[in-house]
């Protein structure tokens, strides 16, 4: 498996654009970098059910995401942080 922590954030966004493009062939799909650290995808997808449209999402995402964050002692360490905005 690739160490997601080596890939810059703009080859991580390009990534996750092309595969999730892929998985949602003719369905308008829009994934944006909203500011550094922050990536926004927005699938209009209306004949999937919400749970497998937002699995299928989180699953691209998770695989260049990490998060070593301990909300216990108040450290954060991830490269990213995401919304997934589903139309249904």
């Amino acid at each position: 498996m690739e160490n997601v922590q080596k890939l810059s954030f703009e080859e991580i966004i390009k990534r996750i654009r092309k595969e999730i493009r892929e998985a949602y062939k003719g369905h308008k799909v829009s994934v944006k970098q909203q500011y550094y650290g922050k990536i926004t995808i927005d699938i209009d997808n209306r004949d999937r059910s919400n749970n497998e449209l937002l699995g299928k999402a989180r699953e691209i995402i998770h695989k260049y995401r990490y998060d070593n964050s301990d909300p216990m002692t108040d450290y954060f360490d991830t490269n990213f942080y995401y919304t997934i905005n589903g139309t249904i």
